[in-house]
């Protein structure tokens, strides 16, 4: 969907792009160890910041625990992962007048 509005700016505009909500739950007994939490968020914010998405200026993370925890702080390891995820982010670059 990201690609649909950001590769068409003459129909969607050319404006930032903002993920309403995303999150990930932790790892079910099934999951091996490289799917937890803590990897998915690690890979996101590898992923946001790479070439592919460069509107990408901001996101909402569903931090609520319903059907499963979706809260960043559901484990140590993943609270730890988001810490330093969130850490590696440049700070936000000002909007041109």
């Amino acid at each position: 969907m990201y690609h649909t509005f950001a590769d068409n700016p003459g129909v969607f505009g050319d404006k930032p792009v903002m993920i309403g909500e995303f999150a990930s739950c932790e790892a079910g007994p099934y999951e091996q160890a490289w799917q937890t939490k803590a990897a998915w968020i690690g890979d996101a914010f590898t992923q946001l910041a790479g070439p592919d998405y460069p509107k990408i200026e901001a996101f909402y993370w569903f931090d609520i625990d319903k059907e499963c925890d979706w809260r960043i702080n559901s484990s140590p390891e993943s609270l730890a992962a988001f810490q330093t995820a969130i850490r590696a982010v440049p700070p936000s670059r000002p909007t041109p007048a």
